[in-house]
């Protein structure tokens, strides 16, 4: 999280507020169960934490450290 307030269990976002439950937004205000900007549901949001903690715990395990952060991440490749 960078430059963001109000906001609980979100990851991967900048400045945004008032969020809860989000994954890689950006500029965005009073979104739940939101994945990149868009409001996607309890059920998928759900399953994409389940997805994004199993990666980070398997690098965290593997490596020790990830070497990706919200701006890195678009830039991320397989097998980097």
């Amino acid at each position: 999280m960078d430059s963001s307030r109000g906001c609980s269990d979100c990851y991967y976002s900048h400045n945004i507020e008032n969020c809860q439950s989000c994954m890689f937004c950006f500029n965005v205000k009073n979104l739940r169960y939101a994945v990149g900007n868009a409001e996607v549901g309890r059920e998928k949001f759900i399953a994409a934490k389940k997805i994004l903690l199993d990666w980070i715990n398997l690098h965290l395990r593997q490596e020790g450290k990830l070497d990706i952060d919200i701006y890195k991440i678009a830039e991320y490749k397989k097998g980097k």
